[in-house]
């Protein structure tokens, strides 16, 4: 028998339009959020597969579609958040393996081309959401974004800002903002952008919000073993935060003097620094007498000087890759 190729285009476009169906129907309640949670986990995967093969030849208004159903209720826009995340993670971060280099390419481009109506959305809930999952969830999917977004959604807009006035010093926040501005702190500028201003700013702020969380006087090395598993992934997450921003932006000749105020500008001194291999997680820390003159240096310095005791211990003590640590 020939195959009808209208046929199999409505038998598609069915499976399709059924997992949507599912999926708002078990995702339209915060109850329903909760419960089936595992499901939608599972149909969330599965929507994403058909989307690497369907957007955007045949599904050319999904982008559309899932940001409008995200204003019919903040259960749904968390779940699309979820699916948004899902969606930036397999074509940006695992599609080398999965798909070829043209349908990658494609489905990058389409990506890009309707980021900013997904950017958003994002803008939208972190400046006005107050249901903690949602915004946790918010914040997780644009972790995922932050390394491949054009640049001028990340220094041009407030997002900044919002990450580190609103969220960093919430408990159930600071983590993954931390995380958030951490993947900023990383980014590689270049020459041609005039971002150097807003990146010291983010630094130095950051580091002044920090510090009302990690006191100057907290002694790290005898408070770390003593603190929650939260508290603990934070102090990891700043000390990576600190060589992310160092290991990009401090160097000689470079912009090393104007990030540390007040420091006497010996910039090819590194004051932190981590080495990451690829199964464990090594802490090692330098630092110059004259690099602690600053208020943010010290800080980073006393970061530093503790850390490197205590995560050592812990790391040789468990042998635990970097993954079950962070």
């Amino acid at each position: 028998m020939l195959y009808n190729s209208s046929r199999g285009a409505n038998i598609e476009e069915g499976i399709r339009n059924f997992v949507v169906n599912f999926i708002i129907q078990n995702s339209s309640s915060e109850e329903n959020l909760k419960t089936q949670r595992a499901l939608l986990n599972k149909l969330n995967l599965v929507l994403v597969s058909i989307l690497k093969q369907e957007w955007p030849h045949n599904w050319p208004n999904f982008i559309n579609e899932i940001i409008s159903a995200c204003h019919t209720s903040l259960s749904i826009c968390e779940n699309n958040m979820a699916i948004l995340r899902l969606l930036s993670e397999e074509v940006f971060e695992f599609s080398a393996d999965q798909m070829t280099s043209t349908k990658t390419r494609n489905l990058k481009a389409s990506m890009c081309s309707e980021f900013a109506s997904i950017f958003k959305l994002c803008q939208e809930v972190l400046a006005t959401a107050n249901q903690p999952s949602l915004i946790k969830t918010t914040l997780e999917t644009l972790l995922r974004f932050l390394n491949w977004i054009p640049l001028g959604y990340i220094f041009e807009t407030s997002i900044i800002e919002t990450l580190r006035s609103r969220f960093l010093e919430a408990p159930e926040f600071r983590n993954v903002t931390l995380k958030c501005l951490t993947e900023i702190g990383g980014l590689q500028i270049g020459s041609a952008y005039a971002f150097d201003e807003k990146l010291v700013s983010m630094f130095t702020e950051t580091l002044a919000t920090v510090s009302r969380i990690v006191p100057l006087a907290v002694e790290l090395k005898s408070e770390y073993p003593r603190s929650n598993s939260r508290d603990q992934e934070f102090i990891q997450n700043l000390a990576l935060f600190l060589d992310s921003f160092f290991s990009k932006h401090l160097s000689v000749g470079d912009m090393g003097d104007s990030f540390f105020a007040g420091t006497d500008g010996n910039s090819s001194s590194k004051i932190f620094q981590i080495g990451i291999s690829s199964n464990m997680a090594t802490f090692t820390f330098s630092a110059s007498p004259r690099s602690r003159t600053g208020k943010y240096s010290r800080f980073a310095w006393s970061i530093g000087r503790s850390l490197s005791a205590s995560c050592m211990k812990r790391c040789k003590r468990f042998q635990s890759p970097i993954s079950t640590l962070l």
